[in-house]
């Protein structure tokens, strides 16, 4: 099966990843341009090598892409886009030449190299992947021909970040001529930890990349479970595309090459800010943020930048908690207009959603009004603020209290010029647990009780003589 996929390969065209060696926040791919020797002075020779040649690079399946090192191995005059060392990976074939029995059809032989990063990746912290990728072209009329997948096969080249290696048993055996491990990765295995180059980049996709190498950056955001990069054609299935506009007997080849290879730490996700209001009237709140996606790393560092409401700037810097959430304590009443997040050293993020405080009103004192007539319903009881205190004038307010029965109401009306608030239309009992809150902020501490009485009760005897 190797051999005739060789036989395929040589004089077409290769895949090439070049992962140029960075420094990023906290992780960094090591040998990235491959330049390095598993065992020094032990280079490749003829027309490829093992990828494993490459030090801190794996063979994650049974399918080989190519190690190619130039001054040591010879590829149709191909030069790195930096150094000399690179690799050429299969990403699809039809194969219709009869003398490769069993593989006489294949559509789905695919490899893949992977590399250990030096450290997981961050929770909540996005990446930009930048490489360059190039594919040769090549055609040999009636026989075979290398050139650009068709649209339907497009939108699969990039990266799977996973938390292990990947295995022969996590790779397709649809058509791919009996052999195990030659095909695509299953399309459910990590599904969510891949970086695909879109099929609108024409440039990879099309002819700019024959011969030549054109530049990509693809960003991904890390959930932190991430160990393992692997790179290839990240289609579970055979190639779809029919692959017959150079002849219905010609042999197809996908063969790409990719160089100079980075990772770089670009941003920290998004924070949601959420306000917890003060509980009296001169304390303080406090502002919890969390990852508008996925979650931020649990018990890391962070560091917090925001405005305050006298617009001077503040710096919070704490742990997040068990769930990746962060608190901000002690907080003044007013308007902060975002928070931005830098997780243990991670560029910081775009700034939050703005959150207002709003310390509760003071408890009010009541003072009732007694119904004028037996029976009446035309009692009130007024709520006042405490010496030394005040409420908004002309606002909305809810009030909430226990009526004479146990029984909970809510009055919702306006204070007036003076910021005192009347409830009408009450009958004589006895009332209490009134709080206030005005235009939908917080609610004061509870305060009474105020008994109304009933007029009959307050009336003299009156004896006919």
């Amino acid at each position: 099966m190797k051999k005739i996929i060789q036989q395929l390969k040589y004089g077409l065209a290769a895949m090439l990843l070049v992962l140029a060696t960075t420094q990023t926040f906290a992780q960094s791919i090591t040998n990235g341009s491959f330049e390095t020797l598993t065992t020094p002075g032990n280079y490749p020779s003829g027309t490829n090598a093992s990828i494993t040649k490459a030090k801190d690079w794996l063979q994650p399946t049974s399918s080989d892409p190519d190690y190619r090192y130039v001054g040591y191995t010879t590829y149709m005059g191909v030069t790195a886009q930096q150094g000399s060392a690179y690799v050429g990976s299969l990403v699809g074939m039809v194969d219709r030449n009869p003398n490769n029995g069993a593989h006489y059809g294949s559509k789905n032989s695919k490899e893949y190299f992977s590399h250990k990063l030096t450290s997981k990746l961050t929770e909540g912290v996005t990446y930009a992947i930048s490489f360059y990728v190039r594919h040769p072209y090549m055609y040999y009329p009636g026989s075979a021909v290398n050139a650009e997948l068709e649209p339907s096969d497009q939108g699969y080249l990039g990266l799977c970040f996973s938390d292990v290696l990947p295995t022969n048993a996590n790779t397709s055996t649809v058509d791919v001529g009996g052999t195990v491990g030659q095909g695509g990765l299953y399309s459910s295995w990590n599904a969510n930890h891949r970086a695909l180059i879109p099929a609108s980049n024409t440039s990879v996709y099309g002819t700019a990349s024959r011969d030549a190498w054109v530049p990509v950056t693809l960003n991904y955001t890390a959930d932190g479970t991430e160990e393992y990069m692997t790179v290839g054609q990240l289609q579970e299935g055979p190639l779809t595309g029919s692959y017959t506009s150079y002849g219905s007997n010609v042999s197809y080849i996908g063969y790409y090459l990719f160089d100079n290879f980075s990772m770089t730490a670009v941003s920290t996700v998004t924070p949601v800010a959420t306000g917890t209001n003060p509980t009296t009237p001169t304390g303080t709140g406090s502002v919890s943020l969390s990852a508008a996606t996925g979650s931020y790393p649990a018990n890391t560092p962070v560091t917090v930048t925001y405005t305050k409401p006298d617009n001077t700037t503040a710096t919070f810097t704490g742990n997040t908690d068990g769930t990746g959430k962060i608190t901000i304590p002690n907080l003044p009443v007013g308007t902060y207009p975002g928070f931005v997040v830098s997780v243990n050293g991670s560029p910081a993020s775009n700034p939050s959603n703005p959150v207002t405080l709003v310390a509760p009103p003071a408890t009010p004192v009541p003072t009732g009004t007694n119904p004028t007539t037996p029976g009446g319903t035309d009692g009130s009881v007024s709520l006042s603020p405490p010496s030394g205190s005040s409420y908004p004038a002309n606002t909305p307010v809810t009030v909430t209290y226990t009526r004479p029965d146990n029984t909970t109401a809510t009055y919702s009306g306006s204070s007036d010029g003076t910021g005192k608030v009347t409830i009408p239309n009450l009958p004589a009992g006895t009332y209490t647990n009134f709080t206030v809150a005005f235009n939908g902020g917080a609610a004061s501490g509870p305060s009474g009780p105020v008994t109304l009485s009933d007029c009959a009760a307050n009336a003299g005897t009156i004896t006919r003589q």
